[in-house]
Protein backbone atom coordinates (compact mmCIF):
# COMPACT_ATOMS: atom_id res chain seq x y z
CA UNK A 1 0.00 0.00 0.00
CA UNK A 2 1.62 3.17 -1.05
CA UNK A 3 1.13 6.25 0.97
CA UNK A 4 -0.13 9.44 -0.22
CA UNK A 5 2.47 11.87 -0.40
CA UNK A 6 2.86 14.26 3.10
CA UNK A 7 1.03 11.11 5.37
CA UNK A 8 2.67 9.26 7.45
CA UNK A 9 1.49 6.30 9.60
CA UNK A 10 -0.21 7.20 12.81
CA UNK A 11 1.49 5.84 16.15
CA UNK A 12 -1.81 3.79 16.44
CA UNK A 13 -1.31 1.95 13.47
CA UNK A 14 2.17 1.04 14.11
CA UNK A 15 1.52 0.27 17.49
CA UNK A 16 0.29 -3.49 16.61
CA UNK A 17 3.51 -4.41 14.34
CA UNK A 18 5.58 -3.15 17.28
CA UNK A 19 3.81 -5.59 19.52
CA UNK A 20 4.11 -8.32 17.10
CA UNK A 21 7.93 -7.82 16.64
CA UNK A 22 7.57 -8.41 20.72
CA UNK A 23 5.88 -10.79 20.91
CA UNK A 24 7.97 -12.78 17.87
CA UNK A 25 11.32 -12.07 20.35
CA UNK A 26 9.80 -13.11 23.57
CA UNK A 27 8.12 -16.13 22.22
CA UNK A 28 9.21 -19.22 21.10
CA UNK A 29 12.77 -21.88 21.32
CA UNK A 30 15.15 -19.08 20.02
CA UNK A 31 13.75 -16.62 22.75
CA UNK A 32 17.02 -17.71 25.05
CA UNK A 33 19.16 -17.22 21.67
CA UNK A 34 19.05 -13.97 22.37
CA UNK A 35 22.00 -11.84 24.21
CA UNK A 36 19.85 -9.02 26.08
CA UNK A 37 21.68 -6.84 28.18
CA UNK A 38 20.08 -7.58 31.78
CA UNK A 39 19.55 -4.15 33.84
CA UNK A 40 17.40 -3.01 36.95
CA UNK A 41 15.82 0.50 37.54
CA UNK A 42 13.19 1.60 39.53
CA UNK A 43 9.26 2.37 38.99
CA UNK A 44 7.58 5.17 39.80
CA UNK A 45 7.04 4.03 43.44
CA UNK A 46 10.89 3.00 43.98
CA UNK A 47 10.66 -0.75 43.70
CA UNK A 48 13.31 -3.08 41.32
CA UNK A 49 11.91 -3.69 38.07
CA UNK A 50 14.83 -6.10 36.44
CA UNK A 51 14.47 -7.06 32.11
CA UNK A 52 15.83 -9.96 32.39
CA UNK A 53 12.94 -11.10 35.50
CA UNK A 54 10.56 -9.57 33.08
CA UNK A 55 11.62 -11.65 29.78
CA UNK A 56 11.80 -14.93 31.93
CA UNK A 57 7.69 -14.72 32.54
CA UNK A 58 7.00 -13.86 28.90
CA UNK A 59 6.70 -11.35 26.42
CA UNK A 60 7.55 -7.67 26.90
CA UNK A 61 7.30 -4.36 24.85
CA UNK A 62 9.54 -2.08 25.84
CA UNK A 63 9.38 2.11 25.30
CA UNK A 64 11.41 4.39 25.91
CA UNK A 65 9.74 7.94 26.73
CA UNK A 66 10.42 11.77 28.22
CA UNK A 67 8.28 14.15 29.02
CA UNK A 68 9.57 16.54 26.48
CA UNK A 69 8.24 14.27 23.98
CA UNK A 70 5.20 14.70 22.80
CA UNK A 71 4.28 11.78 20.60
CA UNK A 72 5.82 9.68 23.67
CA UNK A 73 3.03 11.34 26.07
CA UNK A 74 0.30 10.57 23.59
CA UNK A 75 1.70 6.86 23.35
CA UNK A 76 1.71 6.22 26.74
CA UNK A 77 -2.12 6.32 26.70
CA UNK A 78 -1.83 3.55 24.27
CA UNK A 79 0.24 1.67 26.41
CA UNK A 80 -1.84 1.81 29.23
CA UNK A 81 -4.70 0.54 27.99
CA UNK A 82 -2.29 -2.56 25.74
CA UNK A 83 -0.96 -3.32 29.33
CA UNK A 84 -4.74 -3.75 30.84
CA UNK A 85 -5.97 -5.93 27.62
CA UNK A 86 -3.11 -8.40 27.46
CA UNK A 87 -2.34 -8.22 31.19
CA UNK A 88 -0.69 -11.68 32.33
CA UNK A 89 0.39 -12.55 28.91
CA UNK A 90 2.50 -9.71 28.05
CA UNK A 91 4.45 -7.23 29.87
CA UNK A 92 4.57 -3.13 29.35
CA UNK A 93 7.63 -1.11 30.16
CA UNK A 94 8.09 2.22 29.93
CA UNK A 95 11.26 3.39 30.76
CA UNK A 96 11.44 7.25 31.21
CA UNK A 97 15.01 8.84 29.55
CA UNK A 98 14.39 12.28 31.36
CA UNK A 99 17.05 14.42 31.94
CA UNK A 100 18.07 14.36 36.22
CA UNK A 101 17.05 17.95 36.02
CA UNK A 102 13.64 17.13 35.26
CA UNK A 103 12.91 13.20 36.23
CA UNK A 104 11.49 14.54 39.38
CA UNK A 105 9.01 15.53 37.27
CA UNK A 106 7.65 12.07 36.05
CA UNK A 107 6.37 10.22 38.93
CA UNK A 108 3.86 13.03 39.60
CA UNK A 109 3.08 12.55 35.64
CA UNK A 110 2.55 8.69 35.81
CA UNK A 111 0.24 9.35 38.93
CA UNK A 112 -1.97 11.93 37.37
CA UNK A 113 -2.35 9.61 34.51
CA UNK A 114 -3.07 6.57 36.56
CA UNK A 115 -6.08 8.40 38.42
CA UNK A 116 -7.62 9.46 35.12
CA UNK A 117 -7.65 6.18 33.18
Amino acid sequence: MALRPGLLPRPAILLPAVLLSALLIGAGAHAHALAVPDWTLADVQGRPVTLHDELERGPVVLSFWALWCGPCLKEQAHLAKLATELRGRVTVLAVNVDTPRSVHKVAPWVTARATTT
